[in-house]
């Protein structure tokens, strides 16, 4: 189940991947990152980011990198 604090998009995404029965970590580092969601098996990161919002800036800047 997921926490509480995550966003309707991160809730969307992890019911996806639950649905399609691919395995993910939540949260994980990766370098100097905490990405939303990663799929070991295919090497995959997704990052559940809303249209809006004060992080938006940053996670275009994050994104372009």
């Amino acid at each position: 189940m997921l926490p509480t604090s995550f966003t309707e998009q991160e809730k969307l995404v992890a019911k996806i991947l639950d649905e399609l029965g691919l395995r993910y970590e939540q949260q994980c580092p990766i370098g100097q990152y905490t990405v939303d969601f990663y799929i070991p098996e295919i090497g995959t990161v997704i990052e559940a980011d809303g249209p809006y919002g004060h992080y938006k800036k940053r996670d275009d800047n994050r994104d372009e990198r």
